[in-house]
């Protein structure tokens, strides 16, 4: 599925100047087209890709505004995660991952990793990017094939944090991406055909 553009909820800063931010995100497999909407097996894996990219690109430090404008607060680094929501209303939706080994290994929830932005003339399909690998959702999505309910649709979000130097909780959300409507089949057809 495709990702909506990047929604900022900061307002960033470098040399006096406004920086905007655009986070960067693939889908790069797990998903097909089935009645016209994104659709997955919840016991499927899939992945994203993704980092950021500032405009302009900056050597300068950055810097996060507070909502007033009146003080700004140095960013040292930039992080990316991984998470799920209902579409509308925006209630979080867990997302698991799973380890590399195909036993019944440990499964959390996506890590924050730390990112640095994106050069010009570096590809989205760079390895530049951050991999989320061997993902699953933990529920599948309602009415499911019903016909007298409405369908329910997660989609998947692209949170960007800055660590903040000097102040007392050091990571802020400042901007999310938000892919396409989604919907997470519980199994097969064929699981139930014997």
């Amino acid at each position: 599925p495709p990702f909506y553009p990047t929604e900022n909820i900061c307002q960033l800063m470098s040399s006096d100047a406004p920086v905007a931010l655009d986070a960067v995100a693939v889908i790069d497999k797990g998903f097909f087209v089935a009645d016209n909407d994104w659709t997955c097996y919840r016991r499927n894996y899939f992945s994203v890709a993704c980092g950021i990219r500032l405009e302009p690109e900056c050597s300068d430090p950055v810097y996060l505004c507070s909502p007033d404008g009146v003080s700004q607060h140095e960013i040292v680094d930039f992080a990316v995660t991984i998470t799920a929501a209902t579409d509308p209303p925006w209630k979080r939706i867990e997302l698991v991952q799973h380890t590399p080994k195909r036993d019944k290994g440990q499964q959390d929830r996506p890590a924050r990793l730390i990112v640095n932005p994106l050069k010009d003339g570096s590809s989205e399909a760079s390895e530049t990017l951050l991999s989320f690998e061997r993902l699953q959702f933990k529920h599948a999505t309602a009415n499911n094939g019903k016909r007298r309910a409405s369908q329910e649709y997660f989609a998947i979000l692209v949170e960007v944090w800055a660590k903040i130097r000097s102040i007392s909780e050091p990571w802020t959300l400042i901007a999310t991406r938000k892919s396409a409507p989604v919907v997470v089949r519980g199994r097969s057809p064929g699981h139930y055909s014997a």
